[in-house]
């Protein structure tokens, strides 16, 4: 029974992973076709040479050939020409889902769980929390529940408006 279940499991993480990373270049994509961005990008004109440095170097290392907007929308930003540019499309879609595993990746996202985990960790800092709100309920920097409607919070001290 185990091992049907653990299979299942492995089918569904799988197919959270493939669904995670098919919405992040869904995303991008949405993004790179915005006017605003194809206006700038249609400014940059590669030439064959560049196209053929891009192109080279992605066959070699990711196993085929990219569209060019995004060194095209780089450059529009830059200045300059970088064949080495990656794509933000390929690190959110691809590589960011194999550096940040599922599992810790939903635990990473809470930006209220970070300072926990950071506590102790030469070299890591963490902004301080005043007050934060998670599922609608607010918490003081000591996690205590506060009442946002109560005449006594003034939404993160006195700031002289009394």
């Amino acid at each position: 029974m185990m091992g049907v279940l653990n299979s299942s499991r492995k089918v569904m993480k799988d197919f959270i992973e493939k669904s995670y990373s098919m919405d992040q270049l869904h995303g991008e994509m949405k993004k790179i076709n915005d006017p605003r961005r194809q206006n700038l990008i249609e400014t940059v004109h590669l030439t064959k040479a560049e196209e053929n440095k891009i192109d080279t170097l992605f066959v070699s290392t990711y196993g085929k050939k990219i569209k060019y907007d995004w060194h095209k929308l780089y450059q529009s930003f830059t200045g300059k020409f970088d064949e080495n540019y990656f794509p933000e499309y390929l690190f959110s879609s691809v590589l960011e889902p194999k550096l940040n595993p599922m599992d810790y990746r939903y635990v990473l996202d809470d930006k209220l769980l970070l300072p926990l985990f950071c506590v102790g960790v030469e070299h890591v800092r963490t902004p301080r929390t005043y007050y934060s709100v998670c599922d609608g309920i607010c918490f003081d920097e000591e996690k205590n529940i506060v009442d946002l409607k109560s005449d006594n919070f003034n939404g993160g001290g006195d700031r002289g408006n009394n």
